[in-house]
C-alpha cells in the first residue's frame, strides 16, 4: 500500500540557493552528499546552495515529481512521491523509483 508524501522547494529562478521543506532525515543526508553546504537550517526546512532546478532534478532522482508551482519572483514548487506503508505501527519506508512497477506486492 502507498500513500502520497509531499515536499516543497522555495526559491527564485535567479537564485543560487533553495529552501526545501518536508524532507525526511534520510533524504537530507542523500542531498548533503551531493551539495556540501546542505545542512544550513531554515525555519521548518533546509537551505541548499544550489539553483532550484538543480535541487528539483536531484529530488526527482529520489522519486519526487513536481505536481504544482506557485509564485512569480519567488516560486514554491510542490513535489510528490509515493511512500510504501505497512500495516501495524506507523512506519515510513520510501519507495524507490524502480519498485513502482514491481508486482511482487
Amino acid at each position: 500500500m502507498t500513500e502520497p508524501f509531499y515536499v516543497a522547494v522555495k526559491a527564485s529562478l535567479h537564485a543560487s540557493d533553495s529552501s526545501v521543506f518536508g524532507l525526511a532525515p534520510e533524504e537530507i543526508i542523500a542531498l548533503s552528499k551531493r551539495y556540501s553546504d546542505c545542512n544550513r537550517e531554515v525555519i521548518n526546512g533546509v537551505l541548499i546552495k544550489a539553483s532550484p532546478l538543480k535541487v528539483i532534478n536531484s529530488l526527482s532522482e529520489l522519486g519526487y515529481r513536481v505536481v504544482c508551482s506557485s509564485g512569480e519572483a519567488e516560486i514554491v514548487w510542490t513535489l510528490k512521491r509515493d511512500v510504501l506503508t505497512s500495516p501495524g505501527p506507523i512506519e515510513r519506508t520510501y519507495a524507490s523509483p524502480s519498485s513502482e512497477g514491481d508486482s511482487r506486492g
